[in-house]
């Protein structure tokens, strides 16, 4: 989790975070495997439910939400896809947005589609700095291209930043990305 901490006290032993961004590390030694109890002198508030899975399921929308076409005038346009650490993966909740990216790039009519992959680096609270591993700003940038092509968008121009971004420790998770640039 990469946050800023908060004002307050500590909440099941925990530390409060805004601007909460919750990104997945590889386990680095699968031999840890120790969970540790909450520091003492912490009150956690009752359970509102009995232990286990929930028996109500959450709701399902039915709604039929189609996408809106993109519209002239067509301008140059960067589109943005946030990734985990250390990941080149691509999840479902991407799906969307590269369809989006795909469409666009076919509808304008591009002459450019770009596509940057970059590196991050994040700054842990007791000062350690995780970098991401070298070719993964490549993975990224090429699985993207990849994916855009399969969409039927215009070949890409594909490169990718080798130097992870400085590590700040308030928003490091921004560096974690692709970014496409669709010219018209």
């Amino acid at each position: 989790m990469e946050g800023t901490t908060a004002a307050g006290p500590r909440v099941c032993g925990g530390v409060p975070l805004k601007s909460l961004h919750v990104s997945v590390l590889p386990e680095l030694n699968r031999a840890c495997n120790t969970i540790l109890p909450a520091e003492a002198g912490i009150d956690a508030p009752p359970a509102k439910r009995p232990a286990g899975p929930s028996t109500r399921q959450a709701p399902v929308s039915t709604a039929d939400v189609t996408p809106k076409k993109p519209e002239p005038p067509f301008e140059e346009r960067e589109f943005i896809i946030q990734y985990d650490f250390d990941s080149d993966f691509l999840f479902a909740r991407n799906t969307r947005q590269l369809t989006d990216i795909a469409e666009y790039a076919l509808v304008s009519k591009a002459q450019t589609v770009e596509v940057v992959g970059y590196r991050g680096s994040t700054l842990l609270s007791n000062g350690n700095l995780l970098i991401e591993k070298a070719d993964v700003s490549r993975l990224r940038a090429e699985r993207v291209a990849e994916v855009l092509k399969g969409l039927g968008a215009p070949a890409s121009l594909v490169r990718w930043i080798a130097e992870p971004a400085p590590a700040h420790g308030a928003k490091d998770y921004e560096s974690r990305r692709v970014a496409v640039r669709v010219v018209p």
